[in-house]
């Protein structure tokens, strides 16, 4: 081969054009899916350890913790003060069957009478005798009597003896004298108020009035204004002042 044969190859081999090589294949469908397993795997050992290690088990609560548990949640929306309620003498527990209700809207000219349970919770006009309990949430122009006594959002215009334990909300008035074993009263008092044992006047009351009891506790912010008499002997050791 010639000079400038050779020279001419080597030229031509010199100035053609490079072969491009072809990308490789890359199978993104399975990369993807191995992430995502990757992925689900380490979120699905998070979510493991953090119910098994983290989260305490929940607490079994049976019938009567769980009935508990209403009431207390059922005083509290109705809008009264814990001590309220753990103070209460809890003196109404009426029975399914042997109770009278009158209902809110009722109006009765006259007096009302019951051997059992008594609830008000309309207008009566007139004296009111329950030989057991009575809740009042209505109002009540007349004298009562009863056994054991609860007044809630109620106003009652008259006097009221009561032979055992006497209950007043924060919600309810009182016009008349009271006679009572024992008495919580968180309402409004005018009148006298003779109790046989212990009165307690929470926060929320007021008594324009005499008291007279064997044992009195007063919280502060309650409102009497006249007289009390706590019924216990009082000695007085003379021989110590010389």
């Amino acid at each position: 081969m010639k000079w400038y044969e050779r020279q001419k190859q080597l030229y031509a081999q010199k100035n053609q054009p490079e072969t491009p090589i072809p990308p490789q294949e890359t199978n993104t469908v399975e990369d993807d899916m191995e992430a995502a397993y990757r992925e689900d795997a380490y979120m699905q050992e998070a979510y493991n350890s953090m119910h098994t290690e983290d989260v305490m088990p929940e607490p079994e609560i049976n019938d009567s913790q769980y009935n508990q548990q209403n009431i207390n949640s059922q005083d509290y929306q109705q809008g009264y003060q814990n001590d309220y309620y753990t103070d209460s003498f809890q003196t109404v527990n009426h029975s399914e069957t042997d109770k009278t209700t009158i209902s809110k809207g009722t109006v009765i000219n006259g007096n009302v009478e019951a051997d059992g349970d008594l609830i008000i919770r309309g207008h009566i006009k007139g004296d009111v005798l329950c030989n057991a309990n009575l809740s009042v949430y209505g109002v009540i122009e007349g004298t009562i009597s009863c056994t054991n006594a609860f007044f809630d959002n109620a106003l009652i215009m008259g006097d009221i003896g009561c032979s055992g334990n006497m209950e007043i909300s924060e919600t309810s008035t009182i016009d008349g004298n009271i006679e009572a074993y024992n008495l919580l009263n968180g309402g409004r008092i005018k009148g006298n108020a003779t109790v046989t044992e212990a009165v307690h006047f929470l926060a929320t009351s007021a008594i324009v009035g005499d008291i007279n009891a064997n044992a009195i506790q007063i919280d502060r912010g309650a409102v009497i204004q006249g007289n009390v008499t706590i019924r216990q002997d009082v000695y007085f050791n003379e021989h110590n002042h010389h």
